[in-house]
């Protein structure tokens, strides 16, 4: 049996309605010369979906993103779902979408809700933050929008979780957005993904956050959880930390030994190494030519996977590696003299907050396999 794989989906490629600042994806709409076709045809996402259910799981997930996917309107994630009870055979097939949460709406609610999808919204936190840098092409901010799509969603009862990219200006306001997402988030689940992006001359773009400022920033975020909401919030990167010091798979592939098994499927068909990795020198091959899982498994992209297990040193003797497993490739670009690896560029901020929580993560874990109850245990912790 192979191993499953996961594929991010791009039916509508780098086409959005907003335009952050920080945004990696949006750029890779100059790598298809016919800019007025975006949209996934039918031909292309009958295919994928044929070829996907028919993998080695008896569970098959579907991540929709973008661009933002909501462009494409109700209409075309129906034909989704109908391809879907076609081709299923059995299978119990799940679907997720990650959305900016402009276009929500009631009957966007009413479908999420009724095929049963989760949905990852981006918000930076309350509105001066989050505004600094997710706006419209117009310069507008986008909060007051997200809130209402965020408010509808509540209201219909879809799963959501909160999607928080960390940047040079949130990253100094843990407090806050703590704050703010645990009184109006409206959802016990939320991620903290970081923005590290290059200009052309490898130098970091002023948006991204530092080493030291986005340790300093989980930590903070990991002091306020572990005393008030632990049992009560999942935090992705938290829940994680949990997972491996119990001897799990790392629930997020960019913490995991290797990678490989998520590439990016582009809107005609083209599939890619991953959706960080969507350039020319990463692309695998087309789905309409070759079969989806001799794509995925063929050898370039199982080398591509075996690279994330070649580390420095310096992450080698890491008294925390088993957590962080040098992190995403993308973010790997930090040349040491007599290395051959680069260096994770978040390096310093990872090892200051795992060294921070692994006292409280080992303990926890030791006392909960002991049979003493979650409740008890952080007590001491208030």
């Amino acid at each position: 049996m192979k191993n499953p794989y996961c594929i991010i989906v791009k039916p509508i490629g780098s086409i959005c309605n907003l335009r952050c600042d920080y945004c990696f994806y949006l750029s890779k709409r100059k790598i298809y010369p016919d800019k007025n076709n975006f949209k996934m045809d039918e031909k292309v996402l009958e295919t994928f979906i044929r070829n996907y259910i028919d993998q080695d799981s008896e569970e098959v997930v579907f991540i929709w993103q973008g661009g933002e996917p909501t462009l494409l309107g109700v209409e075309f994630f129906k034909k989704v779902i109908d391809l879907q009870n076609k081709y299923s055979g059995g299978k119990n097939t799940r679907n997720s979408i990650q959305t900016n949460g402009t276009l929500i709406n009631d009957e966007w609610a009413a479908f999420l809700r009724e095929n049963k999808f989760l949905v990852g919204l981006s918000l930076d936190g309350p509105e001066d933050l989050h505004n600094a840098y997710r706006k419209f092409r117009n310069g507008e901010g986008s909060f007051k929008k997200v809130m209402k799509g965020l408010n509808i969603l509540y209201d219909y009862n879809v799963d959501f979780n909160i999607l928080c990219c960390v940047n040079n200006v949130n990253v100094n306001y843990p407090k806050d957005i703590y704050d703010f997402f645990k009184e109006y988030g409206k959802t016990n689940y939320w991620q903290f993904i970081p923005i590290v992006e290059r200009c052309n001359d490898n130098s970091i773009k002023p948006f991204s956050i530092s080493p030291d400022a986005f340790g300093k920033f989980l930590v903070n975020i990991f002091k306020r959880w572990i005393k008030r909401d632990i049992g009560k919030i999942s935090i992705q990167l938290f829940d994680c930390a949990f997972n491996i010091a119990m001897g799990m798979v790392p629930s997020v592939c960019i913490f995991s030994e290797i990678c490989g098994f998520a590439p990016a499927l582009e809107h005609n068909g083209d599939l890619y190494f991953c959706d960080h990795f969507v350039n020319k020198d990463y692309f695998i091959g087309n789905i309409l030519n070759q079969p989806l899982a001799e794509l995925v498994y063929s050898e370039r992209q199982r080398n591509f996977g075996k690279l994330k297990s070649q580390l420095p040193h310096k992450c080698l003797n890491c008294e925390v590696k088993i957590f962080c497993n040098g992190e995403c490739p993308k973010n790997r670009f930090i040349n040491i003299e007599n290395e051959m690896a680069p260096l994770n560029y978040l390096c310093d901020g990872y090892k200051m907050f795992y060294t921070y929580a692994k006292p409280y993560i080992i303990k926890i874990c030791n006392d909960l396999s002991k049979g003493i109850a979650l409740s008890n245990i952080i007590k001491e912790f208030k």
